[in-house]
């Protein structure tokens, strides 16, 4: 996972799917909490891109709303805390500091609307 994103975007888009198309198991759930566990763990930053599908599919099941609960909600919602705490804690983000001047979209190309 650490050498092709391709593999990555695919683990971490397997359990969000089965969330969506009701055939998540426990076995998945540990499986996409462990993989995303370590990738996290052992990547020595994450930059923007990596972020912005891993955490959409960490916190998935957190977004599911249900009025019943049962196991395989309690494991999801489990592995999504688990996963939150790992990036909050053990991830080491890369940011870029571009000048915004950099972007095609600058400041000066912006226009301010007054209120309506």
């Amino acid at each position: 996972m650490l050498r092709n994103s391709d593999v990555t975007r695919f683990v971490s888009s397997i359990l969000p799917n089965a969330l969506k198309g009701g055939y998540a198991h426990r076995t998945m759930i540990a499986f996409n909490a462990a993989s995303l566990h370590d990738f996290i763990v052992r990547s020595k930053s994450l930059d923007e891109g990596t972020v912005a599908f891993l955490l959409p599919a960490a916190l998935e099941s957190l977004q599911k709303h249900s009025t019943e609960v049962d196991s395989i909600s309690m494991d999801s919602i489990a592995s999504a805390v688990f996963l939150a705490d790992t990036l909050s804690t053990d991830a080491t983000f890369r940011v870029s500091l571009e000048p915004m001047s950099s972007y095609p979209l600058s400041h000066k190309n912006l226009t301010l609307h007054p209120k309506l």
